[in-house]
């Protein structure tokens, strides 16, 4: 076969617009966010090869890219001090973008079978941490009474009794709540682009009320604004996790000082952890548990 013909020779990259813009979102159904991580991990892998090798990413070949140069690639990960799971999510990208290779030029399967045939190596599951009863009220009544104080509290309220990830909850928008005297409750966008319905009590229902009342007000409010935003140069933005994460510090330090049972790590998990913790001590069945935050496997909820 001539060099021109030959598969192998094709830039290793030839594929990956393909692959993030139709196979993973049209074909797969992937979430913005899997794609977006998809494409971080090829963005790695040119930032390894220009920093590590002597070639420019886009001379790179099929050919070139060996089981030991993945291997490499896997290793240079490891250096940068990344934890084994996202070692594993690295390799799980490069596997699936070979599978989509090789689904394109069949011709490519002997060279792909390689580079699939690297395990994943053993992940350490982490410890799952929970805030016990008392620990929780004492950081629930840190905020102090204002405006963005009160917007604290119905956060970190809402992420207590709905359960959910904190990404769900900054995704959040008005539309999403359902806020009726006979009953009210969230619609959530969990992972794959599944939702589901959670209920509120009456006392998180009477906060979301007021807190819209100040943050939100009628005249104001439009259906897909997000519930949980900040200002930046007058513009309302989604929060982001990283502002969700230093409300939850800062509170849990101030907790700390008056009860021992607080935590030395406190974090915007934590309250959906502590939410199925509760609901489980509360002898409610592990499947309904699962529903509840949306778990689509049973052994997620059994962990």
């Amino acid at each position: 076969m001539g060099k021109q013909n030959d598969p192998l020779e094709k830039p290793l990259f030839s594929y990956s617009n393909e692959f993030l813009t139709d196979y993973l979102p049209q074909q797969l159904g992937r979430s913005m966010n899997t794609v977006a991580s998809y494409r971080n991990c090829l963005r790695l892998l040119r930032d390894y090869i220009e920093t590590t090798t002597d070639r420019s990413f886009y001379r790179m070949t099929f050919r070139q890219a060996t089981k030991e140069f993945t291997l490499g690639f896997l290793n240079w990960i490891d250096s940068r001090g990344c934890k084994k799971s996202t070692r594993n999510q690295r390799l799980a990208c490069l596997k699936s973008y070979v599978k989509y290779v090789i689904e394109q030029d069949f011709e490519m399967a002997k060279w792909g079978s390689s580079i699939l045939s690297i395990p994943m190596v053993t992940a350490e599951k982490p410890m799952v941490g929970w805030l016990r009863e008392e620990a929780l009220e004492a950081i629930l009544k840190q905020p102090k009474d204002t405006r963005l104080g009160f917007r604290d509290t119905t956060l970190m309220v809402l992420m207590y009794e709905s359960g959910a990830r904190v990404s769900e909850m900054l995704n959040l928008q008005i539309h999403d709540l359902n806020l009726f005297s006979s009953g009210s409750s969230i619609r959530l966008h969990g992972k794959g682009g599944k939702t589901r319905e959670v209920p509120l009590g009456d006392k998180s229902s009477s906060m979301i009320a007021r807190y819209l009342s100040f943050f939100h007000p009628l005249d104001e409010r439009c259906s897909d604004d997000f519930v949980f935003y900040t200002v930046i140069h007058e513009t309302k933005n989604r929060m982001s996790i990283g502002n969700v994460e230093r409300i939850v510090r800062k509170y849990a330090s101030e907790a700390r000082r008056e009860s021992p049972l607080v935590p030395a790590r406190v974090t915007p998990h934590m309250f959906r952890h502590t939410r199925a913790t509760h609901l489980l001590r509360a002898r409610m069945p592990l499947p309904l548990i699962g529903r509840f935050l949306g778990h689509m496997n049973l052994e997620t909820t059994n962990i």
